[in-house]
């Protein structure tokens, strides 16, 4: 919908709250509490070509957008049209991130500016190039476009199914970049999400982050307005009837209710009142959505009742606003009929995905997936839907699709709580089905010994005696069986709830959340379970240490690790790390954020960094020692104390010039004085990101940004030596090298055709070039034994190299209709895999040279890198679509969905030693792994490169993980969690759930355990 479109008369709106739904243009007379906010929003879209809005979840920028910004700005866009003849902005607001955006975004602007048109535009085709299609219009309309994209975090989400990968970014960027275009943009996108747009827009739009809001959530004046205008409003929208009032007080209790302090995470990680990103509201805020919730149900229920008051007694008869909010899922769906019940848990479980993200579907891919009839499935999604449940939101149907309407959670803050009713329903169920078991196994038993009974009472029947007793042991063993079917089927219930509970509880309860993960496995060692234990082995939090409502820049321990340090916008804060308790009241005295802190190697001394001095303060009484610190101009970056602690230590830099940083230095003090020693010592031209002292004390180094590391005489502050760390040019798998297996053989690949063997004891080459390809070589691959080479070329062709003769075998494999880029043989070396620039896979008999079946296709763009699992039966490929897919060797069919998480191509692809992970890296810089049995990914993408990631293997005992990349370094990553999950969770846990945490976490029926003994 646009936002000059004729809509709905507020008048006919039968209430001033829309509970967890957006307000629509159709809600402005009734939005209030965010007119700054708004007036900031114009302004910006006025100004700027490119204007970024980010918050967290259930702030409400949809609504600031839609009721706020666009229904002002059309409204003044129809009152210039009256005064003026023309429209000088014309707003569109876009949210439709599903299928092909730039297509429907291109129609969503013709269709808002058609009304401000002088006359009827003839009828002609539909520009396919956004910038075009905007200048069009534009000029068409005379006006300025203010395009607010919203929700663009879905279109991450939705991104793969691009016709062509990244178009819209494409699309984007040239609009953003075109001279003289009278458009500009607005990106509003979840918090969680914001990061993602630099990496979308690298090399597309410079400097993405130059203009940027951040939407807070509603202040308690605010939000008392968004109570009590709205109401006001309504009573001036309907004369005729008896004004609606709100009973005194009734607000502040609403408030109070709403408050930060009052939504404190659930001890149990279900259904916390956070916001859907996990970001706890800050103090004396109050999330929008929540309270919109509460008073359309307040509302709803009053006007039920013929009362024309909003009473405090029917909040608290409805449970007070905490319980509304809690039970808002449950309440709809627990109204179900029971086997409404039933398929509302298998649609719900493709609708949320396990981490809380919303997916819409249509109703008949939902009777697909769930083997439900189409009918009933309709039904039942017509319902959530409707106005008096609002579970799910209808999803108008892409273009040329007309009839497959598709649904979605209304809002993303309700995935944890479908989530969690999800799980106990699944509960439910198999507490049925093993109560039928049990009640089966009583009556084939109760059968067995009246038979026996029976047979026994007469010595004439001793054969059916005989029969009677084989039946008794029989039903003995099926009553026996079937109990252990219940049990078992209970403990894969225990087990999924216990890791989705552990995924839930990641990042507020650490240790917790590892321990769940442990017992899940321990209850039910399935697929789930390991990845459950995986993903808790990637997240390295143990606790959450609360307090900060501003940011924390630096945090440090005490030397007994007793105690931890954290600093920010107010203050530096102690932490009790073993309890997690804040220690004392923050300490003060800097004017402005304290960006870096240390501690005394005797723990009695900090020192913290501000924008204007360094200080001192006794970690005992908390109270500053001595005046601030002189001799520095400007910022410090990093502090550190000499093993003795009678020296401090500081790095920063003095100016700007341009983007880059000058006069970088390093200044040693006195602590027992507070007195600078010496000079700065400087010399380099990049900032200074951390010092360090040798465990001796007389040598201090330091880290550069342009990349090297300093050593410095402590004692004379002369520079001993410069480091330069990294490689002069990149690392990656497409050069054409690769080592024979027993490393004594170096294979390379020219670009002239010839493929060259060389003596890595000697550095001498090894017999005379292979020849034979048309063209530059691009992969090798040395077979298990390495008796055999394959090559690939530009010319379309793979190639087998006899490694002792040099001379090629057998003929060329031909199939490929372009270049190919990557070969690898299967561990027994019959087979061969190999990906191209023609989008297949293709798999070779080595033997016969043959290929085996018919292409492997799905891929949409260029193979960039195959690769067998250990095991031979798995064979991964990575595509320059962003995607990693999963084949059978034995069939050819593809495994599961592709794993899209790379934003960009990605370039190679690793198994681990035992088959069971998958890493990736790729055009985004980072190194992805993959969990094979689920799919799913595993934490969060190891990030540090600053260039295109190009290679990824496994040590031979899958403990580390090596990266190579364009950046010229190769980066090492502990990931030896990936072999053996439970001893680093129980070692990080520092210990077992005990008897009442079991009682606490784990659900009924399995009895406690030592998981980590």
């Amino acid at each position: 919908m646009t936002t000059v479109d004729t809509v709905q008369d507020p008048a006919s709106l039968t209430s001033p709250f829309v509970g967890l739904t957006s307000y629509a243009q159709e809600n402005a007379p009734f939005f209030f509490g965010r007119d700054a906010e708004q007036r900031v929003l114009i302004s910006n879209l006025r100004a700027s070509r490119l204007t970024l809005l980010y918050a967290q979840s259930g702030t409400g920028k949809s609504s600031v957008l839609r009721a706020g910004a666009a229904a002002k700005l059309a409204e003044l866009a129809r009152r210039s049209v009256e005064q003026r003849g023309f429209a000088r902005h014309i707003p569109i607001v876009f949210s439709s991130w599903r299928d092909d955006p730039t297509s429907e975004l291109i129609a969503e602007i013709e269709k808002a500016i058609a009304p401000f048109l002088p006359k009827p535009s003839p009828p002609g085709g539909t520009l396919e190039r956004l910038d075009e299609a905007t200048e069009a219009a534009s000029n068409a309309a005379g006006a300025t476009l203010l395009v607010m994209l919203d929700q663009f975090e879905e279109y991450f989400l939705y991104r793969p199914r691009e016709a062509h990968d990244g178009r819209f970014a494409d699309e984007l960027a040239a609009c953003i970049n075109r001279a003289g275009l009278h458009a500009n943009f607005l990106i509003s996108i979840r918090e969680d999400a914001y990061s993602g747009l630099g990496d979308l827009f690298q090399g597309r739009i410079r400097n993405v982050y130059s203009n940027y809001l951040h939407l807070e959530h509603l202040t308690r004046e605010s939000a008392r307005e968004a109570i009590e205008k709205p109401i006001t409003s309504f009573n001036e929208l309907h004369p005729t009837q008896a004004p609606v009032e709100i009973e005194s007080g009734l607000v502040d209790v609403i408030l109070s209710q709403l408050g930060s302090d009052q939504f404190a995470p659930d001890q149990g990680g279900i259904g916390r009142l956070t916001d859907g990103n996990g970001s706890d509201l800050p103090g004396g805020e109050i999330a929008a959505s929540y309270l919109q919730l509460v008073m359309k149900r307040l509302w709803e229920t009053e006007v039920t009742r013929g009362s024309r008051t909003l009473h405090r007694a029917t909040l608290e008869e409805l449970g007070g606003a905490q319980t509304i909010v809690r039970t808002h899922v449950d309440r709809a769906l627990d109204d179900l009929p029971e086997e409404a019940r039933e398929a509302a848990v298998d649609i719900f479980h493709h609708l949320v995905t396990p981490s809380g993200t919303k997916i819409a579907l249509a109703a008949s891919d939902l009777a697909e997936y769930t083997g439900r009839p189409a009918e009933e499935s309709t039904t039942l999604l017509e319902r959530l839907a409707s106005s008096d449940t609002r579970i799910l939101r209808p999803v108008p149907p892409p273009p040329g699709q007309e009839g497959r309407t598709r649904y979605e959670i209304s809002h993303d803050l309700l995935a944890p709580a479908i989530l969690d009713w999800g799980r106990r329903q699944r509960a439910v169920r198999l507490e049925r089905e093993k109560e039928s078991a049990e009640r089966m196994a009583r009556i084939e038993k109760r059968r067995a010994r009246i038979f026996r009974t029976l047979a026994l009472g007469s010595g004439v029947l001793l054969i059916i005696a005989i029969v009677a007793l084989v039946v008794a042991v029989t039903a003995a063993h099926t009553a026996q069986r079937a109990n252990q079917n219940a049990v078992h089927q209970r403990d894969i219930a225990v087990s999924d709830q216990l890791s989705s509970q552990s995924e839930t509880l990641g990042n507020a309860h650490p240790i917790i959340s590892k321990l769940e993960a442990i017992a899940a496995w321990r209850i039910n060692p399935s697929a789930n379970a390991r990845y459950a234990m995986l993903a808790a082995a990637a997240r390295p939090g143990i606790a959450v240490l609360a307090g900060r409502t501003d940011g924390v820049y630096s945090v440090a321990f005490s030397p007994d690790g007793k105690i931890l340090v954290g600093d920010g916008a107010h203050g530096v804060r102690l932490w009790n790390v073993t309890t997690g308790h804040q220690i004392r009241s923050p300490i003060t005295g800097h004017t402005g954020p304290v960006g870096s802190v240390a501690l005394s190697p005797d723990g009695k001394t900090l020192a913290g960094v501000g924008a204007h001095g360094v200080r001192l303060w006794s970690v005992t009484t908390g109270r500053q020692i001595g005046h601030p610190l002189t001799g520095h101009t400007n910022f410090v970056e990093s502090l550190a104390f000499s093993p003795d602690g009678k020296t401090l230590a500081g790095g920063g830099y003095t100016a700007y010039r341009g983007q880059n940083r000058v006069q970088v230095w390093v200044r040693m003090w006195d602590v027992a004085t507070g007195r600078p020693i010496g000079h700065p010592l400087t010399g380099r031209t990049g900032d200074v990101g951390s010092v360090a002292f040798s465990p001796d004390g007389k040598t201090l180094a330091t880290a550069s940004g342009d990349g090297t590391v300093q050593m410095w005489d402590v004692a004379t502050g002369r520079l001993i030596r410069n480091l330069f760390v990294g490689h002069t040019s990149g690392v990656s798998s497409r050069v054409s090298v690769a080592f024979s297996p027993d490393g004594k053989t170096l294979a390379s690949g020219g670009t002239n055709g010839t493929v060259r063997l060389w003596n890595v004891a000697t550095g001498r080459q090894i017999g005379n070039p292979l020849t034979g390809h048309a063209g530059p070589v691009g992969p090798l691959a040395f077979s298990p034994d390495g008796k055999t080479l394959a090559t690939g070329g530009a010319d379309h062709t793979v190639r087998l190299w006899n490694v002792t003769t040099g001379h090629q075998i057998g003929k060329p494999f031909t199939g490929n209709t372009q270049r190919v880029i990557s070969v690898a043989f299967s561990p027994d070396g019959k087979t061969l895999a190999t990906g191209g620039a023609d989008h297949t896979v293709r798999l070779w008999n080595v033997t016969t040279s043959h290929q085996i079946g018919k292409p492997l296709t799905g891929n949409t763009a260029e193979v960039a890198e195959v690769a067998f699992s250990p095991d031979g039966k798995t064979l991964a490929s990575a595509g320059f679509e962003g995607t990693v897919r999963l084949w059978d060797v034995a069939t050819g069919r593809q495994i599961g969905e592709p794993h899209a998480g790379h934003a960009g191509p990605v370039y190679s692809v690793a198994f681990s030693p035992d088959s069971k992970t998958l890493a990736s890296g790729g055009f985004d810089r980072t190194v992805q792994l993959w969990d094979v049995a689920t799919g799913r990914q595993i934490g969060n993408p190891l990030t540090g490169h600053t260039n295109w990631v190009f290679s990824v293997a496994f040590s031979p005992d899958g403990k580390t993980l090596a990266s190579g990349s364009l950046d010229g370094t190769v980066r090492l990553w502990d990931v030896a969690y990936l072999m053996d999950s439970v001893p680093q969770l129980c070692a990080s846990a520092g210990g077992s759930l005990t008897r009442a945490e079991w009682a606490r976490y784990v659900p009924p029926g399995p009895a406690y355990q030592n998981i980590c003994p």
